[in-house]
């Protein structure tokens, strides 16, 4: 960018001149000296005015937001549109226990992207896409893929709690057409939801009165 280029200018500029303004005496260097610094600061201010994204030029209503999920890491922001968010992220765990012979693994075999549908963000339709590793196991020669506690299929827990409680107060057609998750999909979350019920209140003890 051309404004990158008179930026680098004027920091080169003023690497090459500060060792002469320090070197000088009295008041007057002083203030020199602390001209200097004044216009430091203003040249600092705006280089992070000018900080991009992906080669765009940040807006001013850019606001940092949390996932709020465990054991994530965001890797950046792949879609920010008026009506879609799309955010890329790993897993932070770097060891995970394998399903066959129970001992630690670190070795990535490889990777593979899952989308998995959010809450949504100022009402935008937000979908996580998690790169996910496959591990190998060297001692078993096993491979599995790795899980999180945070998503069940392709979607986030917090987003089929929503959908079933909804699912409680409107009709499964305006669950689908405010969520846009399709319709077999709520079916088989309230379904399950349901047998959780119905095994929780097996389970209790029967009380007489």
């Amino acid at each position: 960018m051309a404004r990158d280029s008179v930026v680098a200018r004027l920091v080169e500029q003023l690497v090459c001149v500060a060792p002469s303004l320090l070197s000088l005496r009295g008041n007057v260097g002083r203030g020199v000296v602390e001209g200097l610094r004044c216009g430091v600061e203003a040249l600092l201010g705006s280089v992070i005015d000018m900080i991009t994204i992906r080669g765009a030029p940040m807006a001013c209503d850019v606001v940092r937001v949390r996932l709020h999920l465990r054991r994530v890491r965001v890797l950046g922001v792949l879609a920010d549109a008026p009506d879609v968010l799309r955010v890329g992220f790993e897993s932070a765990s770097r060891r995970l226990r394998c399903p066959h012979c129970g001992f630690k693994c670190h070795r990535v075999h490889d990777t593979r992207d899952k989308q998995v549908r959010d809450l949504e963000v100022s009402g935008r339709r937000t979908t996580l896409v998690w790169v996910r590793r496959r591990f190998r196991r060297d001692n078993c020669g096993s491979r599995f893929l790795e899980e999180h506690p945070g998503f069940g299929g392709g979607l986030t827990r917090r987003l089929a709690q929503r959908l079933v409680a909804d699912a409680q107060v409107m009709t499964i057609r305006a669950a689908t057409r405010r969520h846009g998750v399709s319709r077999p999909v709520i079916d088989a979350l309230v379904r399950a939801c349901s047998g959780l019920v119905a095994e929780h209140r097996r389970s209790r003890r029967c009380r007489v009165l």
